[in-house]
């Protein structure tokens, strides 16, 4: 009889981990059809580097964004390579495999809490439950659907925070696995904390909480030379990321972010801040994609003394669970551990408290709801009813949570506008919500929010540029560049945005020299930015300098040579010059980048045509009809083509058929008139 009862136990997990990956895709499906937003524009989208596998070496010498040293305090190397996978996978850029790829991380996030859930228990001398609902099951099931972790699903660039945890997680469960010092198990826990630590600095801290399992669970079986050697190679580890991290930033966080609070202040907010995050860890509600700081000035605000009476009580459950509880104290320490390093509040960004950053904590807070069912066990099997009623309604509320969440980072105007009401008082959100509606063509509204933004926060840089833009595209052009040149007096000299779209108001303005001029600030900035290239050539050739154009349109294509708008601007200033044979190699390089880009058949045609080689010029532009079937354009230059091969009926259809398009059209009219006249001849 023991081996049916094992295999109906086996039947068991499998059918826990089928409904908790059920779980996980019936909650963050939508995301699947979420846009790029947020810090996805600079990490993926403008993201260079990630579309070359040769710039792997690169990415363990810079910060996250591959710029110069002492811009960010960000150092995640796994991340840059994450992305260039999903880049090669699901063909460029296209933001539902970046999400899908979001997705199945917490699958496998997910799968690992139920696992560890359940070596905790077997360690702690318990056993987990063999009905259908369990402990393990009701740890992962909370994790999966619990709405905090909507930010790291949902948002394409906390990709860090679920690589870090699938990476500590599987390092914690081969140390639990492992029975002595360098077998297979810790060689493999050692293997993937290595991973961790690169996904993301907040690895270190699973160092403690394996020493702290080990203490809690195996204190018997270690001595100090054991212990010794059982950690020694995560402490080396450690001590390589320090190297490199301070090598690509020039420090452990050189930037600070928060220079108006002095060091006591720092200190004192650590207190709320932790606070705050037990207190959405617990109420996940009026969720925020950025949330404004308001500090503790001094120790007698009622804020901190409250704050500081819930540090105590949560010190005393603590050692409670540690007497009475070994799974649910650990589960206590998953919380807490991992939110050290984003305590201190000068090393984070501008957005003091996040979401994302209870990533892994609330699995710790799965493990301790989970623990509540180990009641049963206790002979209380009066309260298994009610108990699960209660967890069927909680995980019913957090998913319907979630689902709804997860629509607000659909795109930035959802977003910045969910943000905007909740942090009225927030510059940065209206600043991102005035660029959301720009990019919308709400102008008018674009420049007022910016406005409110300018007012909140007169000395960043960030509203007066994105202001810059707004007026720009209203035709605004003197206003615009105002704005622009206030951005670059605020920022600071290493801000790369405010030159590059000063530049822009000033080539739009037919000040080529004072574009030119921008552009190469920019690129004294960051050298390898392609896209400053990819403009300075834009500008050379509205001077009409050519020969430099081509130089910075060869050097944006040798940084990312699958720009297919930096080859079709090679060939058409190279088709300028008369070298059709450079224009037309340039032009079939960019199909076989994207076969079925309009513009390059377009383009390529045109080339053809003046190369005399009409045949292959009328497949070409066969080729845009068949992608664009209305591409007017494509119509009159077949047309074009026709008429010099002496096909008049070929020629007058084209020429009718863009005019269906747009009867309006001069070239079409003139062109149809001429066919027509010259058939009669």
């Amino acid at each position: 009889m023991v081996a049916p009862r094992n295999l109906f136990k086996s039947n068991i997990v499998y059918l826990h981990l089928l409904i908790v990956i059920t779980a996980v895709f019936i909650v963050d499906a939508n995301c699947l059809s979420n846009d790029f937003v947020y810090d996805d524009k600079i990490q993926v989208i403008e993201n260079n580097f990630i579309t070359d596998f040769k710039y792997i070496p690169d990415l363990f010498s810079h910060n996250v964004a591959l710029s110069n040293k002492g811009e960010l305090n960000y150092y995640r190397p796994i991340m840059n390579i994450v992305y260039m996978i999903n880049y090669h996978v699901f063909g460029g850029l296209k933001a539902w495999g970046f999400h899908f790829v979001n997705v199945l991380f917490h699958v496998g996030v997910t799968i690992l809490v139920y696992l560890i859930t359940t070596n905790f228990l077997r360690d702690d001398k318990s056993k987990p439950s063999g009905s259908l609902i369990s402990v393990p099951l009701v740890a992962s099931l909370i994790f999966a659907v619990h709405p905090i972790n909507s930010e790291a699903i949902a948002w394409i660039a906390c990709i860090p925070e679920l690589t870090f945890t699938l990476f500590s997680l599987l390092s914690l469960n081969f140390h639990i696995k492992s029975c002595q010092n360098f077998d297979k198990s810790h060689l493999f826990s050692v293997a993937f904390f290595l991973i961790a630590i690169f996904c993301k600095e907040t690895a270190v801290t699973l160092l403690p909480l394996l020493i702290l399992y080990d203490y809690v669970f195996r204190s018997v079986e270690l001595n100090i030379r054991r212990i010794f050697l059982r950690y020694l190679p995560f402490a080396v580890i450690v001590g390589l990321y320090l190297i490199l991290r301070i090598n690509a930033l020039g420090g452990m966080a050189p930037v600070n972010r928060h220079p108006e609070l002095n060091t006591f202040e720092v200190i004192i907010n650590i207190i709320p801040l932790f606070c705050q995050y037990l207190e959405k860890l617990l109420l996940p509600i009026n969720l925020n994609a950025y949330y404004v700081l308001h500090p503790v000035h001094s120790i007698i605000e009622f804020r901190f003394l409250f704050s500081l009476t819930m540090i105590g009580v949560f010190i005393v459950l603590a050692y409670l669970l540690f007497k009475k509880n070994k799974t649910a104290f650990l589960g206590l320490m998953i919380i807490t551990i991992p939110l050290l390093p984003v305590l201190y509040i000068r090393g984070l960004g501008e957005n003091t408290f996040a979401d994302r950053y209870l990533y892994l904590p609330s699995i710790g807070f799965g493990i301790i709801f989970g623990q509540l069912f180990s009641i049963e066990r206790l002979n209380r099997i009066n309260l298994k009813r009610p108990l699960t009623i209660i967890f069927v309604s909680i995980l019913t509320v957090y998913s319907i949570g979630t689902i709804r969440r997860n629509k607000v980072w659909h795109d930035e105007l959802s977003l910045w506008g969910d943000t905007k009401q909740k942090s009225p008082d927030g510059s940065t959100a209206l600043d991102n919500y005035g660029v959301a509606l720009t990019e919308k063509g709400d102008l008018d509204a674009a420049i007022q929010t910016l406005k409110e933004a300018i007012r909140l926060a007169p000395n960043s840089s960030s509203p007066h540029d994105n202001l810059g833009i707004a007026l720009g595209e209203k035709g605004d052009l003197e206003a615009a560049i105002s704005e622009h040149s206030v951005a670059i007096h605020l920022s600071s000299k290493r801000e790369l945005r405010p030159h590059m779209n000063l530049a822009s108001a000033l080539a739009k303005k037919r000040d080529f020299d004072g574009a030119i001029r921008e552009y190469l600030a920019a690129l004294q900035i960051s050298p390898n930015d392609n896209i400053s290239h990819y403009n300075l050539g834009r500008a050379y050739v509205n001077k009409g300098d050519l020969d430099a154009a081509i130089q910075e349109f060869q050097i944006a294509l040798r940084i990312k040579p699958i720009d297919i708008q930096v080859h079709n601007n090679l060939g058409l200033v190279h088709a300028e010059k008369g070298n059709l044979a450079a224009a037309i190699q340039e032009y079939e390089v960019a199909l076989r980048i994207s076969p079925n880009d309009a513009m390059t058949h377009n383009n390529l045609g045109v080339a053809l045509i003046r190369k005399g080689d009409l045949n292959t010029a009328i497949t070409e532009f066969q080729n845009v009809i068949r992608v664009k079937p209305n591409d007017i354009n494509a119509h009159c230059n077949l047309g074009v083509v026709h008429a010099k091969k002496g096909d008049f009926d070929a020629a007058i259809r084209e020429f009718q058929n863009a005019l269906r398009i747009n009867p309006n059209d001069t070239f079409a009219n003139n062109n149809l008139n001429l066919s027509l006249s010259q058939k009669q001849r």
